[in-house]
């Protein structure tokens, strides 16, 4: 995680949703490293098709939301 006006902050915590067709698949907590910049999850990718990743993270009293798309099919 980078800060366009990098002052030194770091995330706080954050979660993540995955959705297909608008229905919530699976959900958690993002891992915050102890530097507070780097933020990761796992998730495992059963269903084809696309997939909306939305991500969440707080800084201070300030929450954030960013979408990806994701698609996924059978090797």
């Amino acid at each position: 995680m980078s800060f366009d006006d990098d002052d030194g902050q770091t995330v706080d915590s954050g979660d993540f949703e995955i959705y297909k067709d608008g229905e919530l698949l699976q959900s958690g907590a993002l891992s915050v490293d102890s530097t507070g910049r780097v933020l990761s999850f796992r998730f495992n990718a059963t269903t084809e098709g696309q997939l909306e990743i939305v991500i969440t993270w707080r800084v201070g009293q300030d929450v954030w939301k960013q979408p990806f798309l994701m698609k996924v099919v059978r090797a």
